[in-house]
């Protein structure tokens, strides 16, 4: 689950250190290099049954990685590979898992103490607004015992740190992060509710005074709002041609599509990107995609271990609003590690 962790966080970390993704992706391919080396026979459990689900949804991002760069190709083999591993926590683990929560807390606190770091925009926000929101998931839902008393304290930072940058929905769904974990962890979270209530308040009359961040952007920024809607619409659209309906427009379409309309680099929208560049043939993945949300809901009410259900709707929170397809490979990942039901991550 670490190299999970790692892989997922790579953007945040190569911003706070200002290294290139692919050498934290080098170092994940390493790890999982070790795993097999210590124990191959092990290393690979593949169900059956599931097999043809693999290779679709793994057919579809090889096609999408159309840069073969050693980026790619770093980016494929863990795809392929962290799906299957069955593998028990070695030494190094721990270290990984406290080097990117101390990675993100230290820069919650420096975003607290220095402002300019976010008026400056020293680090792109949208990037380390998602690998918070995983370090966030993984702290609150993964069986970490050591952190037990620090879970809270720790997500109340990320929150504000959250809510201090630009990124409006990542604050909202740290705050809903907070709310699951009490409401699957203490017997009478309606206290801990209504103290998380008071907090919030006190958090957003703080940030208003400021002036900046998510209060900010939900009271004044309007126009983000309507560019999205209006790129909603040219994308419905343009559905309306039954060429592109059932063909797509191809690779790019979509991106051409939002940046003639409203000057935005893609749509904002993950599904309404696939079907205008792919058309109806990328339904099977969007099904595949939507059945897995639906029991991954089953999973966060009924279940105790809902850590990839959590990440699965925090990065479909991500691809509804801020990032394309290029970049979806993680939630795919998590895709296939929730279909493989006998992964031991």
């Amino acid at each position: 689950m670490e190299i999970l962790l790692l892989y997922l966080a790579r953007f945040l970390l190569s911003e706070l250190y200002g290294v290139n993704p692919q050498v934290i992706l080098l170092i994940a391919f390493l790890l999982l290099i070790f795993n097999f080396v210590k124990s191959p026979v092990d290393f690979l459990k593949i169900t059956n049954r599931h097999k043809k689900y693999f290779i679709a949804i793994s057919l579809l991002l090889i096609i999408s990685l159309y840069n073969v760069d050693i980026y790619s190709i770093l980016n494929i083999f863990i795809l392929l590979t962290l799906p299957f591993i069955k593998y028990k926590s070695s030494n190094y683990s721990k270290y990984i898992v406290f080097f990117v929560i101390i990675s993100t807390i230290i820069y919650c606190f420096i975003i607290l103490t220095n402002f300019s770091v976010y008026i400056n925009r020293s680090h792109n926000y949208l990037l380390l607004g998602r690998g918070i929101l995983v370090c966030q998931a993984f702290l609150l839902f993964a069986n970490y015992q050591k952190l037990k008393y620090l879970k809270l304290p720790i997500s109340v930072l990320f929150l504000i740190g959250l809510a201090i940058m630009h990124g409006r929905l990542n604050a909202i769904v740290s705050l809903l992060l907070i709310i699951l974990f009490l409401l699957k962890n203490f017997k009478y979270s309606w206290i801990f509710l209504s103290l998380s209530g008071l907090i919030s308040t006190i958090l957003i009359n703080f940030i208003s005074n400021l002036n900046i961040g998510t209060v900010k952007r939900l009271l004044e920024d309007q126009d983000s709002i309507t560019d999205r809607i209006g790129l909603v619409q040219s994308a419905s659209s343009e559905l309306q041609n039954i060429e592109t309906l059932f063909f797509g427009g191809g690779l790019n379409f979509s991106q051409n599509i939002a940046f003639k309309t409203l000057g935005y680099p893609y749509i904002h929208n993950l599904p309404l990107e696939l079907l205008l560049d792919y058309g109806l043939f990328s339904l099977p993945i969007l099904f595949i995609w939507g059945l897995m949300l639906v029991r991954s809901t089953k999973i966060i009410f009924l279940r105790n271990e809902i850590l990839l259900s959590v990440l699965l709707f925090v990065e479909t929170f991500q691809f509804f609003k801020s990032f394309e397809f290029d970049q979806s490979i993680s939630l795919f990942l998590i895709i296939t590690l929730l279909i493989n039901e006998k992964n031991e991550l």
